[in-house]
Order: C-alpha cells, then sequence, then structure tokens
C-alpha cells in the first residue's frame, strides 16, 4: 500500500468514523492483513502518516517562531519597545493542516493538533486490541515462563536418579533447577 492509502484510512477514519476511530483501523488492518501487509508495517505507516501532519504542524509553529525572532531582533537594532511582541507568542495549537491543498481536493477542512493526538490514541489503541489477540490469556502461561519455573518435588527425584546414572556430582550450594534441563548453582 502507498502512502496515499494511509493517508486515506487516516482521514476517512478520522472524518467518517471519528466514534470508533480505532475500530476502523482495526478493520483496515484486517483487510491489509488479507494483502500479506504485517501488523508493524501497517501500523508503523499509519503512525508515520500521522507523523506526516504533526511534522507540518511543527513545521508552521517553528516559521512563526522564526518569524517572530527576526522581528524581535530588528526591533532591537532600531530600539523599538519590545512590549508588542509578548502577544504574539505561537502556541502549536493555534496551527493546522489545509486538508484541502494537502490532499489536492479530495478532503476538506483543518486538521488541528487535537486532531493529531486523537488520532495518535486511536492508532495506540487498534494496536493494543490486536495485541490483546495475539498474546496468551493470564491464566496462561507462555511455553518459555513454563520452562523457567522450578521444578516439583517429583521431578527433582527424577533428577537426582539421573545424577546417579549418569555419575555426575553436585557440589555444595543452593541448586535452582528448570524445567528445560538448565540450572542455577550458587554458593
Amino acid at each position: 500500500m502507498i502512502l496515499s492509502n494511509y493517508i486515506d484510512i487516516l482521514l476517512d477514519g478520522y472524518l467518517n468514523h471519528k466514534e470508533y476511530l480505532s475500530e476502523h483501523f482495526y478493520r483496515e488492518y484486517k483487510e491489509a492483513e488479507k494483502k500479506q501487509i504485517g501488523v508493524s508495517e501497517f501500523f508503523k505507516r499509519l503512525n508515520d502518516t500521522n507523523t506526516v501532519f504533526l511534522d507540518e504542524i511543527k513545521r508552521k509553529y517553528n516559521e512563526r517562531v522564526n518569524e517572530l525572532l527576526l522581528i524581535k531582533s530588528i526591533w532591537e537594532n532600531e530600539g523599538k519597545p519590545l512590549k508588542d511582541l509578548e502577544d504574539q507568542k505561537p502556541e502549536m495549537r493555534n496551527y493546522s493542516i489545509h486538508l484541502m491543498s494537502l490532499t489536492k481536493g479530495k478532503y476538506l477542512g483543518h486538521l488541528w493538533i487535537t486532531d493529531i493526538d486523537y488520532i495518535q490514541q486511536a492508532i495506540l489503541k487498534a494496536v493494543q486490541k490486536i495485541e490483546l489477540e495475539v498474546s496468551p490469556s493470564k491464566d496462561e502461561k507462555s511455553s518459555q515462563e513454563k520452562l523457567k519455573e522450578p521444578l516439583q518435588a517429583n521431578d527433582l527425584d527424577d533428577f537426582l536418579a539421573f545424577l546417579e546414572a549418569t555419575g555426575e556430582t553436585i557440589r555444595p550450594g543452593r541448586i535452582e533447577f528448570y524445567n528445560d534441563g538448565s540450572h542455577k548453582v550458587t554458593d
């Protein structure tokens, strides 16, 4: 999928499915999954698209900060009072992206920093929903965790029988034995 597809997914979801935006992203991911697009690729590109919007707002903000610094410098050199510039302090919330120019007329309106934050939260919720699907339930332990559990008493008897049969010895100290066959010796 190309960048314009991710712009469409993001903006269509925000403008037409705002109340259920995370669900929209989840459904779009499921469609992308059918095209062999992985979860990390899909959500990274979706997040990158949102970051492009954020970067555009930051660019406008920084442009205004630079303008004000230039004006301040000129006024200082001319001896003008700087009090009038105090009211001109820019804030990111005052800048937006004009969607019509960004999307060549496909979408109308503006995207503000609060919109971008909302979209970011929806992306995170969609990712969390997918993580819940693929991660084991709380009652189940992963096979790696089970392998690192200390052995039970009957397992220890089996291990001691193994040591006796193989002629292995154990040096003094505390030994923790694990189901994967490893052990840890501490003095």
